[in-house]
């Protein structure tokens, strides 16, 4: 009757984005606001700066474009923002989303769940297969089971879908799996939280040897890096960046006169003066 069918769309779960004026323009001119924080992005201050940033670039607009925020916002909220914006969203929240239902779906149904899943970012598809089975109060399915034969069929499909081919290596193409549980870090990167932009934010660093600001710098820098590049394995071409540290790094996240280097080469002076800094 009408009365359960409202009460079931009440419980139902909202796994979709809400979208506000607010979220539209960090969206839209999410250049702008990391610009005008003069703030490395990542670091404490950037943090600070960040949400009072936005707030004035708000203030910033006129009515017009306010309204037009806010119709944006209705419009995205109702159907689907742009791609782009849809494959930022998924880079960040897809991952927690799904590790939120299979939660909800173990406690309250107890049932168990492996998902396949595909989005397209620019002209590459990510498959990824999702699975939290073992710590939801069980075992691994990935590591248990042989699952990589359905990536054939889940490959055509997705590729049908995007309009790419994504069985073209001899049907030998792997999608990455994702867990819930944290994977081991390289020797020698630092364990750094990230904001919500995926940005590496640099923690308190009273209590460190010279060696962990040596590891904390450098992974610091690659992450920004990868992030710019957009290559998501690669290092950071030190000796490019000595020949041409204006290409890299824009001097006001420098010290008057500093010349970046290799991180294994700073001295402690240094890398205090560096994390001072940011």
């Amino acid at each position: 009757n009408w009365r359960s069918e409202k009460t079931r769309k009440k419980k139902a779960s909202k796994l979709g984005q809400k979208w506000t004026a607010r979220l539209v323009i960090e969206q839209l001119r999410k250049k702008e606001i990391i610009e005008k924080t003069g703030a490395m992005p990542g670091s404490k201050t950037f943090v600070k700066r960040y949400q009072t940033t936005l707030t004035a670039v708000m203030a910033s607009l006129s009515k017009e474009e306010l309204e037009e925020a806010q119709n944006t916002a209705i419009e995205w909220s109702a159907k689907a923002p742009p791609a782009a914006v849809q494959a930022d969203f998924a880079k960040k929240k897809a991952l927690c989303l799904m590790k939120d239902l299979a939660s909800k779906l173990w406690k309250q149904t107890g049932m168990k769940n492996f998902i396949l899943s595909a989005w397209k970012e620019e002209d590459e598809v990510q498959i990824n297969g999702i699975d939290f089975n073992e710590k939801l109060e069980g075992n691994s399915f990935t590591d248990t089971k042989d699952w990589k034969p359905m990536l054939s069929e889940w490959n055509a499909y997705a590729g049908e879908e995007f309009n790419v081919d994504l069985n073209n290596d001899n049907n030998e193409s792997e999608g990455e799996v994702k867990k819930g549980k944290k994977k081991g870090k390289k020797k020698n990167d630092y364990p750094l939280e990230v904001d919500s932009y995926g940005l590496p934010v640099i923690p308190d660093v009273k209590e460190l040897n010279l060696e962990s600001k040596k590891r904390l710098i450098r992974t610091f820098l690659t992450k920004h890096y990868r992030l710019c590049s957009q290559q998501p394995k690669a290092s950071v071409p030190w000796a490019l960046v000595r020949k041409a540290q204006g290409d890299f790094i824009a001097v006001k996240f420098l010290p008057t006169g500093w010349k970046l280097n290799n991180p294994s080469k700073i001295r402690l002076a240094d890398t205090d003066q560096l994390l001072e800094l940011w």
